[in-house]
């Protein structure tokens, strides 16, 4: 995702100006229009971009991925970066599609170039095997290699497009130099702060004042829908003490994968080396005195001087010296080509002996050397029988769950379909769509299988069953217990909420007001402190801050910098909000950048920082004027109520 969790006002104020004249040049061309094109209300569709279509399952499951790697899964985290997600994900069809339009294609050999970036899928350079792939894609990123590796051709597509937008963006020296100013300057404020907290904790709502603040904002308390469902959860760990692998299945499963279990010829090395540059690569050094500085440490060696000695001693590899010179296994390709042949001929154990490649000399000396050869299936029999005790079990889980709905679909009871299946039939209580439910972790399928059930079937013997769900232990099948319909609350139902609501908007009202009030008599007194002590407020400090820093208590200085950074020094602000709360202040320093100071390596710093804020809000204009251009065609449909469903927190 190119924009979750970053700044806006940051790009719109420092870069609008930058980009402008793109933008007006994209505008012209992308057509934009203002058309509404609404999706109607299908199942499970979230929008559609021609022929591309986006579902409320894929929300979810981007959803859940993005949930857990933040490791916060709740209301409130939901309602943050829910709306951001649906527009990235419409975004990426939109992308996608002219993506199409204009010829830009993926091939098989840039997804599997993509492939070997991800490190832990190609260790030392070797591909871990198609099983072992295939587990860590389910398992890490829920989804199976076809969807991956999908996934994958999707976000090279997506980065070419990024490039064939941002091509020809370029930083000049006056913009780079007006950065650093930016960056440099400094300021101090002298403020008063008001707490809407603070001013609202004594004060308590009348009856009359409550019911009239609860009736005016009626329409934000309702009583969200519940219901309760019966349900077979078909467990993993209980079919795991009944289904056993057979020798058979190791056997064939072994063949198969052979691949998967050869290793490589390797040799563990240790090195001692003399580089021809200094170790900062500033200064040449004289190949004659490096040469007879290795040959010198061979011939100790050879006298039988401590290998691992001289390596700490000589060594200016620092990430081998402090071990003795060690390497540890390298496989072929890891090394120089000068370096490779002469490890992997010489003997294990044998006499050191000098290299010479376009680092400097190696002194080298080869410890073992394994050839190339496949694992006993005695050795991986463990690992086999678990991968294939849990393909097993997932296999006949979902069989289970599918004969088990098949049986309700016949004819048959759950409680009788379950228990000729020997499962259990359990119950919940009631529950809301978007509150986790116990049994099964933080994910939100059981719940949506459970509203998807026909509301009217609430309670009857016969009612239908949902297909398989997939949940945290196995698969449960559900059937409708009990409708609770979302309704309207009652003040008594949500009176500590109210109150709270209350004095949020009284306090953040008597906090406005009385900031106003403080800034009124400094402008008039000309002295904030003076002001200050009249009104029986505290003046506070902070220290020298830039302008993306973190003021304690004020927050984000981003939010007051447009202000700090243009009054002039002694000036006072207005009233402003900082941080959910109110605050006054006084300019007491500033300083200013010192343009000597700024190296080459600031300026390639800012250079850098600037150019990708230029293509990242380019692309965003992109994207935008996209979106504007396909729906004014009627090739982007929205489903707003879709949408609104999965916001919702």
């Amino acid at each position: 995702m190119l924009k979750l969790f970053r700044h806006k006002y940051w790009k719109q104020v420092l870069l609008l100006p930058i980009v402008g004249t793109l933008a007006l040049a994209m505008l012209a061309y992308l057509v934009p229009g203002t058309a509404d094109v609404d999706l109607r209300d299908p199942q499970g569709m979230v929008a559609q971009v021609g022929d591309l279509p986006l579902t409320q399952d894929e929300v979810n499951q981007h959803y859940q991925r993005v949930a857990e790697q933040f490791g916060a899964q709740n209301p409130a985290f939901k309602q943050l970066i829910m709306e951001q997600l649906i527009e990235d994900l419409i975004g990426q069809r939109l992308v996608q599609y002219e993506a199409a339009r204009l010829g830009l294609e993926v091939s098989p050999e840039e997804v599997r170039l993509r492939l070997r970036q991800v490190p832990y899928l190609y260790p030392g350079g070797q591909f871990v095997g198609a099983e072992t792939y295939r587990q860590i894609v389910e398992r890490q990123f829920r989804m199976s290699v076809a969807q991956f590796e999908e996934t994958l051709r999707q976000q090279t597509l997506v980065a070419k497009m990024f490039d064939w937008v941002a091509a020809g963006l370029t930083v000049s020296s006056a913009e780079v130099e007006a950065e650093y100013r930016r960056r440099s300057e400094r300021a101090q404020i002298e403020y008063v702060l008001f707490r809407p907290e603070e001013m609202a904790r004594s004060l308590e709502p009348g009856a009359e004042e409550l019911r009239a603040y609860f009736e005016k904002h009626r329409d934000s308390y309702r009583q969200p829908a519940r219901r309760a469902v019966r349900y077979v959860a078909l467990d993993y760990d209980t079919l795991g003490q009944r289904l056993r692998v057979t020798q058979q299945e190791l056997q064939d499963y072994y063949q198969r994968n052979r691949a998967a279990y050869q290793t490589p010829e390797r040799v563990r090395v240790r090195h001692i080396l003399f580089l021809l540059r200094s170790p900062e690569g500033e200064a040449a050094r004289d190949p004659a005195a490096v040469r007879q500085q290795a040959e010198s440490a061979l011939a100790e060696l050879r006298r039988g001087k401590d290998f691992a000695a001289l390596a700490r001693q000589h060594s200016d590899d620092a990430g081998s010296k402090e071990k003795g010179g060690e390497l540890g296994w390298v496989l072929r390709g890891q090394t120089v080509p000068a370096l490779e042949q002469a490890i992997f001929s010489a003997p294990p154990g044998g006499s050191p002996q000098l290299v010479e490649t376009g680092y400097g000399l190696h002194l080298v000396q080869v410890l073992a050397h394994e050839p190339e050869q496949v694992k006993p299936l005695a050795e991986v029999r463990n690992e086999i029988e678990r991968v294939l005790k849990d393909d097993k079990v997932r296999r006949e889980a979902l069989e289970q769950a599918r004969q088990l709905v098949a049986a309700v679909r016949a004819g048959k009871t759950l409680d009788q379909a379950a228990r000729q299946a020997g499962w259990p039939v359990l119950e919940t209580g009631l529950f809301e769509r978007d509150t986790p439910f116990g049994p099964f972790g933080e994910g939100r399928d059981f719940q949506e299988a459970a509203f998807a059930l026909p509301a009217e079937t609430a309670g009857q013997p016969a009612a239908p069953v949902s297909e398989p769900v997939a949940v945290p232990p196995g698969y449960a099948v559900l059937q409708l217990k009990q409708d609770q319909p979302a309704r309207p609350a009652t003040l008594d139902e949500v009176r500590a909420e109210v109150v709270r609501a209350w004095r949020q908007e009284r306090g953040g009202e008597l906090a406005r007001e009385a900031a106003h009030r403080l800034a009124t008599q400094a402008e008039q007194a000309g002295d904030l402190k003076a002001a200050a002590r009249k009104a029986g407020a505290a003046v506070k400090t902070t220290g020298l801050f830039a302008r993306d820093a973190f003021i304690p208590e004020l927050g984000s200085a981003r939010d007051l910098a447009p202000v700090v950074f243009t009054l002039p020094l002694g000036g006072l602000s207005p009233a402003l909000p900082a941080g959910g709360n109110w605050v006054v202040f006084r300019v007491a320093a500033r300083t200013g950048a010192d343009m000597s100071k700024l190296t080459d390596q600031d300026r390639r710093a800012a250079r850098n920082a600037l150019l990708d804020q230029k293509r990242n809000l380019t692309w965003t204009v992109f994207q935008q004027n996209l979106k504007k251009k396909f729906l004014a065609e009627g090739k982007l449909k929205l489903n707003q109520a879709a949408i609104d469903r999965l916001k919702k927190p």
